[in-house]
C-alpha cells in the first residue's frame, strides 16, 4: 500500500509538469509554432499514458473507477487533426478537451492523498 501512495505522490508532482506541457503545446499550435508544438506531443502522450497507468494500478487506493474512454476519444481527435494539419484545432483540443481531463485525474490523485 505504501508503494501505491508513493506512486500517487509522484504522479501528483509530475502532473503539474504535464499540465504546463499541455498549455505550452496548445499555445504553440495556436500561435503557429507547429514544430515546437509537435515536439511536445510525444512527451505529453507518454505523460498521459504514465498517469493513466498509475491511476489503474492504484484504483484500490483512490476507490474511484476512472473511465479513460472519453480521454482516448479526445486523443484520437488530436491524431486526426494532426493528420489533417489542422494545428489550430490541435491546440484547441489540448486546451479545452485534454487539459480538463488531466485536471480531473489530478483531482482524483490529490483527493486520494488526503484520505
Amino acid at each position: 500500500m505504501n508503494e501505491k501512495i508513493e506512486a500517487l505522490r509522484t504522479a501528483s508532482e509530475y502532473i503539474l509538469n504535464l499540465k504546463n506541457g499541455i498549455k505550452t503545446a496548445s499555445e504553440n499550435f495556436q500561435n503557429g509554432n507547429e514544430e515546437e508544438g509537435n515536439n511536445l506531443v510525444p512527451l505529453i502522450a507518454d505523460g498521459i499514458n504514465w498517469i493513466t497507468q498509475i491511476l489503474e494500478l492504484t484504483k484500490d487506493v483512490h476507490k474511484k473507477e476512472v473511465n479513460f474512454d472519453e480521454l482516448n476519444n479526445k486523443l484520437e481527435e488530436i491524431v486526426e487533426a494532426i493528420e489533417f494539419q489542422d494545428f489550430i484545432l490541435v491546440g484547441d483540443l489540448f486546451q479545452y478537451e485534454i487539459l480538463p481531463e488531466v485536471e480531473n485525474m489530478e483531482e482524483i490523485i490529490n483527493k486520494s492523498l488526503l484520505n
